[in-house]
This record gives structure tokens, C-alpha cells and sequence, in this order.
């Protein structure tokens, strides 16, 4: 493990808290949102699918 890899763990985790993608970026030091996005883009490819929303114990 490299601290590399906290950033992004940082960064995912943080995103899955409900932390805000500028939020993140600011801690990170980011210029660039982008750069934050590159780190999130599972995160946030995960968060567009509607199927995630349902909470399953409604069913």
C-alpha cells in the first residue's frame, strides 16, 4: 500500500459518507475537479444507477 492509495480511499469513502465532490477536492488539494472526479468515477458511476436508490428493506 502507498499513500497514493489512501488518497483514493479518502476520497472514495469520503464520497460514500455523502461528502461533496468539492469537499473532497479541497482536502485533496485538487486544482482541477476533474482530478477528483478521476479519482471518484466508480464512485460516481455507481451513484447514477437507479437501482441503488431502493432501500431493500421496503420490500
Amino acid at each position: 500500500m502507498t499513500p497514493h492509495y489512501f488518497r483514493h480511499f479518502y476520497a472514495i469513502y469520503s464520497r460514500q459518507q455523502g461528502a461533496d465532490i468539492f469537499l473532497i477536492q479541497k482536502e485533496l488539494g485538487h486544482s482541477d475537479r476533474r482530478t477528483t472526479e478521476r479519482y471518484l468515477e466508480k464512485v460516481l458511476q455507481r451513484e447514477k444507477e437507479i437501482g441503488l436508490m431502493w432501500k431493500e428493506e421496503e420490500f
